[in-house]
């Protein structure tokens, strides 16, 4: 019997030493006071901090632009051409045209028809009114 008395301590105490290798030690916590600078008032006031980034806020774009520009325009042609065409637009062609587009629909501008300036074709169709009104003037 007494190597089982033996037997249960040696396992305990195997068991002891085990848990003490596997358990982390208790750490306590690190807590940092703020820095502080006297004020004159009660209690401690906390200093700004200064070496942080602030992200620089650029002003909006304006909503719209106005553009001159010189077409060059043949009124000797009499050469007689389709009234229908479609066309491939680059990106950036296609992103040009939308907001000619947008600008004449949110300024209510109307072709010569009376019609309301509303889809990319009507933007088209406004731009050679105004360069056949310009070259004819």
């Amino acid at each position: 019997m007494a190597q089982s008395n033996r037997a249960k301590k040696t396992t305990a105490k195997a068991a002891a030493e085990h848990r003490e290798r596997s358990t982390p030690p208790a750490v306590e916590p690190v807590v940092e006071e703020p820095s502080t600078q006297e004020t004159g008032e009660e209690g401690p006031q906390i200093e700004p901090v200064t070496d942080v980034d602030t992200p620089t806020i650029e002003p909006p774009k304006p909503a719209t632009t106005t553009v001159d520009l010189t077409v060059p325009i043949d009124l000797a042609c009499d050469l007689i051409v389709g009234r229908h065409f479609e066309i491939l637009l680059t990106p950036s062609q296609a992103v040009t045209l939308n907001g000619v587009r947008a600008a004449l629909d949110a300024g209510h501008c109307r072709m010569g028809d009376g019609r309301v300036v509303h889809t990319n074709g009507d933007a088209v169709r406004w731009l050679l009114e105004q360069i056949g009104t310009a070259a004819a003037g």
